[in-house]
Order: structure tokens, then C-alpha cells, then sequence
């Protein structure tokens, strides 16, 4: 007994072949339009990680970090930016502080946290 090859056109192709990969193209594009963009990454973070390292100029951190939440000078001409984020436990605030020297180069760079007081007991 001889089967017949049944005859295939090529819109027969068109969704043999298309229709897979139609499936997976809206698949993934409806997984990254359900997760969205990329999270930025708070500069607190990028200081933890170490992202900014001794002898970077202000030039450099400003472009990696952007605009400092604060920027004070302490005694001996050193300029301090601070950058501030809310950590992870309530009412705790975590600062990233990083020095520059005289001649506008990093010189320290620290991590605070800051804790509000214990509450005093009642009497």
C-alpha cells in the first residue's frame, strides 16, 4: 500500500515554520513588557560595592554616582560629598560619605548607618 506525499505550499510552510517562532517572539517580548526596565542602581549601592576607589577625581564620581545629596568642606580644605538612602529596616538611614583632598582627588570613602535613638521607657 503507497501513501501520497500530500502536496505542501508555502503558506503551508509559512506556518509550519512562522508559527513557532511567532509564539516564542510574542512570549519573550510579553515577558520583558511584564518585567520592565532595568532597576537604576542607587549610588549608596555603588559605593558598597566599591565602585568608587581612592584617587578618582570629582569629574569621575559625579559621573558614575551623579549630584551628591549634600557636599560639605571639613577642616585641612576636604570636601565631602554625601549620597542617602533609606536601608533596608525602617526608620535606618545608610550614607555613603566620600572624601576629596585639597587637590580634588578621593581620599576616603565610608559607609554610615544612621539608627534613630531607643525609645526611653515610660515611668
Amino acid at each position: 500500500m503507497a501513501t501520497s506525499k500530500p502536496n505542501l505550499t508555502w503558506y503551508d510552510y509559512l506556518f509550519m515554520i512562522g508559527g513557532p517562532v511567532a509564539f516564542v517572539l510574542v512570549a519573550v517580548i510579553g515577558v520583558l513588557w511584564i518585567l520592565g526596565p532595568a532597576l537604576e542602581t542607587h549610588p549608596v549601592d555603588q559605593v558598597e560595592r566599591g565602585e568608587v576607589v581612592s584617587g578618582m577625581s570629582k569629574e569621575q564620581v559625579r559621573s558614575r554616582l551623579g549630584v551628591p545629596d549634600a557636599i560639605s568642606l571639613e577642616g585641612a580644605g576636604n570636601e565631602v560629598w554625601r549620597y542617602s538612602k533609606p536601608a533596608a529596616e525602617m526608620f535606618v538611614m545608610k550614607d555613603a560619605r566620600i572624601t576629596f583632598s585639597p587637590s580634588g582627588r578621593v581620599s576616603a570613602v565610608s559607609i554610615e548607618e544612621f539608627r534613630p535613638p531607643p525609645d526611653e521607657p515610660s515611668p
